[in-house]
């Protein structure tokens, strides 16, 4: 969402460059959140271009209409949104019907415990910690405390899912964060800073995490950038 869309395949290879780890579709249909952004034609356009994994976050009021279009696209996972389905269960097989990997997100307002239920299937928990629809909010006050809560929810529950958050994540709570239990920090006007290069950036968040020790025996923290 916070690309240079005259300049997508470009800035997809520059990216990939830096380091960065995967990326970050943000999917919005004017219904569900405010905003309009793009199908699955933009996904698919810059596929051939790189091996990182894509996610493709739908903030739409009916996922299930775009899943065969995204997974077709080249969508390594397809998050919805459990505020937009009464039977997440449901959602969760036809998406793994589609062969791909499987998220659900929540929005600032929702409890992480509406999750218990379904915790266990999923390949990730999108935390969104800025509301939905608008790239350079500020990061919501008490995120830091749900991924807390979150993180422990997924540990008693025996889940696998890794956390993802998405919103206002800076060098200044980076650490924060992963020391709550965040394992992917989701980036847009975070990264995408005029007169700043990728690289620079994602050194300066990575830098930001090693001022941390005790995240870094885990190993496995990731950037997405949308």
């Amino acid at each position: 969402m916070c690309a240079d869309f005259a300049r997508l395949g470009e800035q997809v290879r520059a990216l990939e460059r830096a380091a960065c780890d995967r990326l970050h579709f943000d999917v919005m249909d004017g219904h569900f959140v405010p905003n309009l952004t793009f199908g699955a034609l933009v996904l698919q356009s810059v596929r051939g271009l790189t091996r990182m994994k894509f996610d493709a976050h739908l903030m739409v009021a009916d996922p299930a209409h775009w899943l065969d279009q995204f997974s077709k696209a080249g969508a390594d996972n397809i998050v919805f949104h459990a505020e937009t389905v009464r039977d997440p269960t449901r959602m969760v097989r036809e998406i793994r019907k589609r062969g791909v990997g499987v998220g659900i997100s929540i929005n600032p307002d929702t409890p992480a415990e509406v999750l218990e239920s379904v915790i266990r299937q999923v390949d990730l928990v999108l935390m969104m910690s800025v509301h939905p629809g608008f790239a350079g909010q500020a990061f919501v006050r008490g995120s830091i405390g749900k991924v807390k809560r979150l993180r422990a929810l997924i540990d008693r529950c025996g889940s696998h899912a890794m956390i993802q958050v998405d919103g206002g994540i800076r060098e200044t709570n980076i650490g924060a964060l992963a020391r709550a239990g965040m394992e992917c920090a989701v980036l847009g006007s975070g990264l995408f800073q005029p007169g700043k290069s990728f690289r620079a950036t994602i050194r300066a968040l990575r830098a930001a995490l090693r001022a941390h020790p005790e995240v870094a025996p885990q190993g496995h923290r990731r950037a997405a950038c949308r």
